[in-house]
């Protein structure tokens, strides 16, 4: 298959690449800068020029392939709302150029989104909620439109993705904890704590969360458990690589 990857430079993408080239795949990468050209390039992949404010860019690069990944994702926090409509707008010119046909679309998400039965972890099979008032939500209602239009879409639900320089969120709270010398942690801190800094732990309310944390302070503040038990045991697969404890434990906390 020729697959249109969109995000092909950013830290998922960057490894879903070598994976697919690895699998006998072509890629057809998205990139918006002559960096990301040359480094798709060097890592075997053929360049597609645009980014995903154009629309046509990404219609085109989805027609010229049998299938697509879409990975890109603006994290601007400080213009989250928005980035999270820029990302339903993108998902809708994809399905647009895929519709009538059956070649996949795979968009991403985050396990969040699953989280519809309190108390239970997010699994696979809830579906997306269509009065969810987190603004990530945008990202599933697109593909439940798309979907509706005939497009062959699935969503894989994100967690932390992380490896031992980055890991999502947690990269953010260690970058806070650094710089104002203690690990904070809402309320009781039954929604998980962490080590690795040496410096002490601290309970905060809510109300001093969101000074202390600012736009992550809705993040910490919620506990997000999921299983992917279902994932693994339809499709044979299961995770080999660390978590992210074990991550976390292999970080240079006293570096820059």
């Amino acid at each position: 298959m020729r697959v249109f990857l969109t995000g092909a430079t950013g830290f998922i993408g960057s490894s879903i690449v070598p994976e697919l080239l690895k699998a006998g795949h072509r890629v057809l990468g998205l990139t918006r800068s002559e960096a990301g050209a040359q480094s798709l390039i060097a890592a075997g992949a053929e360049v597609h020029r645009g980014t995903l404010e154009d629309p046509k860019s990404l219609r085109s690069g989805a027609a010229q392939s049998d299938g697509v990944i879409h990975c890109a994702f603006d994290h601007d926090f400080s213009n989250f709302v928005a980035n999270c409509d820029k990302d339903r707008r993108a998902i809708e010119a994809l399905g647009a150029a895929l519709a009538g046909s059956d070649r996949p679309l795979v968009i991403t998400s985050g396990t969040g989104m699953g989280n519809t039965v309190p108390g239970q972890p997010a699994s696979e099979e809830n579906p997306p909620d269509p009065d969810h008032p987190h603004p990530r939500a945008a990202s599933e209602r697109a593909a439940a439109v798309v979907l509706r239009g005939g497009v062959n879409v699935s969503v894989v639900r994100l967690p932390q993705v992380h490896n031992t320089v980055k890991q999502g969120f947690v990269t953010h709270t260690v970058a806070l904890a650094r710089a104002k010398g203690m690990s904070a942690y809402v309320g009781d801190g039954l929604n998980r704590i962490g080590r690795g800094l040496k410096v002490p732990a601290v309970a905060l309310s809510p109300e001093e969360a969101a000074d202390h944390f600012g736009w992550l302070a809705a993040f910490v503040s919620a506990d997000l458990p999921a299983s992917s038990a279902l994932t693994q045991k339809r499709l044979g697969w299961h995770p080999t690589g660390p978590g992210m404890i074990a991550d976390l434990e292999q970080m240079r906390y006293s570096g820059a």
